[in-house]
């Protein structure tokens, strides 16, 4: 406002200060609006109350960062290692040697279970010494131990998948525990065939018999073979 001095009263005397700049005061509306607002024929924004008549603000527009795209260095392919297949070596005649070196270990702790057990049984049943020499009892003995040993081995067999002949000489059995009761089962028509069975080793390229052959199962040589 410009302030003016009347010389008369000594009073100051103001004057609005839209006199002369194009605004005036009207009743109801704002003390700055425009003279003629049907002039505007559009929306002006910003700050001004002077220029735009009513204020407007407007929001700026939302920052949008970008992720940060981390480089990773590009590496050389690994090449892949080349791996040789080596066919597995055949079995010599050193296996059928070891095999028969077990079979005899087999029957000499079967025979010590089978002598220590009759004996036993004689002696504390009073059963005389001399009835053993009947050939009717040596028959239903031998037939007997026979039995007993074809039972224990193969209950070893099955359980460790060796024998303590085949472990004391590093031989197991490759191949599943049904396959193994088979292989026992065929080994009787294997040995009392005149041993056709057994001599088949002689001539396999991986020195089978035809028990191993019918039901699957290898015998190998492992050196310390676990019982397992």
């Amino acid at each position: 406002m410009d302030k003016q001095t009347r010389p008369d009263s000594g009073n100051i005397d103001f004057k609005l200060l839209n006199e002369g700049l194009g605004f005036q005061k009207q009743a109801g509306t704002m003390p700055y609006a425009p003279t003629n607002p049907k002039k505007i024929t559009k929306r002006m924004t910003g700050t001004g109350a002077t220029q735009a008549g009513t204020p407007l603000f407007v929001n700026p527009p939302p920052r949008v960062s970008r992720p940060v795209q981390s480089r990773i260095p590009e590496t050389a392919p690994v090449p892949t290692p080349m791996i040789e297949n080596k066919k597995e070596a055949l079995p010599t005649y050193s296996l059928v040697f070891k095999r028969i070196t077990s079979v005899l270990i087999d029957l000499t702790v079967s025979s010590v279970v089978t002598v220590g057990t009759f004996s036993i049984s004689a002696h504390f049943l009073s059963i005389p010494m001399s009835l053993f020499l009947n050939p009717g009892v040596q028959l239903l003995v031998g037939g007997s131990f026979l039995l007993f040993h074809w039972s224990l081995v193969l209950l070893e067999e099955l359980i460790f998948q060796t024998s303590l002949g085949k472990w004391a000489l590093g031989l197991y059995l490759s191949g599943s525990r049904i396959g193994i009761l088979f292989r026992g089962i065929f080994f009787l028509a294997s040995a009392f065939l005149l041993g056709i069975g057994l001599i088949w080793s002689l001539f396999d390229k991986k020195k089978r018999c035809i028990h191993d052959i019918l039901s699957d199962v290898e015998v190998k040589e492992k050196l310390n073979a676990p019982l397992n």
